[in-house]
């Protein structure tokens, strides 16, 4: 959403460039007042009009018979600005109009001429509206008379009424364009024209939903608006903000934001150019100073240090090449600090283990991981995990593997774990003190298996179980294997 200055700046350059904008607001938020004081504050005479209370002929002119014919005769408002020379048309409460008197204001709007009269160029149009379900009998405008009109969000927040209650409202005020300044609009147009030629899908996309139609959409004219409101926000240096909202007012939010989207990617080169012809892409300064490939110059990349490629050794890499200062990636983002320290501290991330794991396979160790994927002896194939620390627990000589979405020893994975003092487990769930949530236990000085929680099987069989003391006499008949069954949670083979 705009703000209020945004959207009061945005108006008095849309009456400086001679583009009718109608104002969208909520009942109370002072837009009536807006514009009767940008006219007051300019001393041009303003002529309220609201189309709701007046007939078709009002606008379209009332027929009179004269002696070589007929004449449409202007109403009273319109030749007071006629006689001005200049001033402000403000039609307010337009979504109160019915459509008949829609249909009468399209030419006045475009054309600027009620009845037989033509109004002076010095003569600005502004309209303003309720949304249709918040008008005193609101109705969507025609999809014609919208597509006539650069449509600004009228919005207040409590500091700027605030501010304005003490201090007074910001007031629109047109500023002025250098003569000549028309001339400018062909270049901007170009802009528009090249954009379209890339995207012709967007030259003319009518809406088809009845009050989406009644609001701004692409078309040619509305195109052409565009131009000449980006020719006077050149001029005039509006802001961002500004520059968005008259876009965005006079062809909609969708084809507003491609086409502000790609004149800020305006100086990139062509992708399908680069493609074709990597060499000869040549848009920013390289650190070889050759124009063919400029992309060297990555120091001024995103995310990379400014101490990188300044031509001094001012990290400890491998090879004390000052050109080759990457090296020292320790620095970079993500990069735990404990890594790249000169210091074998392996796990110390991992409830500071004592020393670096060490990957080995038939029992010798693996330097060149390569091996793992072509080994070319007749060895029978293995993956020993061990730890060159000693002891008897988790943390000095433990080793796990993990399979899951969460990783190394979280909760939404399985694991197998050694816990060093002669137990192994295999189950799911983070893992505390090498022992997942859920598990079976593996002991290597006895065969039992031993689980922390109930075992459920299906289809159990056991017709000679309670006889042989298997499984126990409290399990025959149920699909559990609970720890009732023997007395302990020991299922013994």
């Amino acid at each position: 959403m705009t703000t209020a200055t945004t959207s009061v700046d945005a108006l008095s350059l849309a009456i400086a460039a001679g583009v009718p904008a109608v104002l969208w607001g909520s009942p109370g938020t002072g837009k009536s007042s807006a514009v009767m004081a940008m006219a007051e504050a300019t001393g041009a005479p303003c002529e309220v009009v609201i189309a709701s209370i007046r007939e078709p002929s009002d606008f379209a002119g009332l027929p009179i018979v004269v002696d070589d014919g007929v004449r449409f005769a202007p109403p009273r408002w319109a030749t007071n600005l006629a006689d001005a020379g200049h001033g402000v048309l403000f039609l307010d409460e337009i979504s109160t109009a019915p459509p008949a008197v829609q249909a009468a204001l399209l030419r006045v709007v475009l054309e600027r001429v009620v009845g037989d009269l033509a109004l002076p160029d010095g003569v600005a149009i502004v309209a303003a509206a309720n949304p249709p379900d918040q008008a005193a009998d609101g109705w969507d405008l025609s999809a014609p008379l919208a597509n006539r009109f650069c449509h600004l969000d009228w919005s207040v927040d409590a500091q700027t009424v605030a501010a304005g209650l003490v201090a007074g409202f910001p007031v629109a005020t047109p500023p002025p364009l250098a003569d000549g300044w028309e001339e400018q609009i062909p270049l901007a147009a170009g802009l528009v024209a090249a954009f379209l030629g890339l995207r012709p899908s967007v030259v003319s996309a009518p809406p088809t939903d009845r009050s989406a139609a009644g609001r701004a959409w692409p078309s040619p004219r509305t195109w052409e608006m565009v131009g000449r409101l980006m020719a006077a926000c050149d001029l005039s240096a509006a802001s961002s903000q500004v520059r968005r909202a008259l876009v965005l007012g006079a062809v909609g939010d969708g084809a507003g934001l491609e086409f502000l989207t790609w004149l800020d990617e305006l100086d990139l080169p062509d992708p399908e150019a680069a493609l074709a012809d990597p060499d000869g892409v040549d848009n920013v300064n390289d650190a070889d100073n050759d124009p063919n490939n400029e992309l060297q110059d990555w120091s001024n990349l995103p995310g990379i240090p400014a101490a990188f490629s300044d031509g001094v050794d001012d990290v400890v890499d491998a090879d004390s090449d000052p050109n080759n200062e990457l090296q020292d990636w320790s620095t970079l983002p993500g990069i735990p600090a404990g890594f790249a320290d000169g210091v074998d501290d392996g796990f110390d991330n991992l409830g500071n283990h004592a020393a670096t794991t060490t990957l080995d396979l038939n029992g010798n160790a693996v330097t060149d991981f390569s091996s793992l994927l072509n080994r070319g002896d007749s060895v029978m194939p293995s993956l020993v995990l061990d730890s060159t620390g000693s002891g008897d627990n988790w943390f000095s000589q433990g080793a796990y593997v993990s399979i899951g979405e969460s990783g190394g020893l979280g909760s939404a994975s399985m694991h197998m774990t050694y816990r060093g003092d002669g137990y192994g487990f295999i189950g799911a769930g983070t893992v505390t003190n090498g022992e997942p949530v859920s598990y079976f236990r593996f002991d290597y000085n006895s065969d039992n298996i031993y689980s922390n929680d109930t075992l459920t099987v299906a289809n159990l069989e056991c017709t000679d179980c309670v006889d042989s003391g298997d499984i126990g006499a409290n399990a025959v008949g149920s699909s559990e294997i609970a720890a009732s069954a023997v007395g302990s949670s020991e299922v013994i083979s």
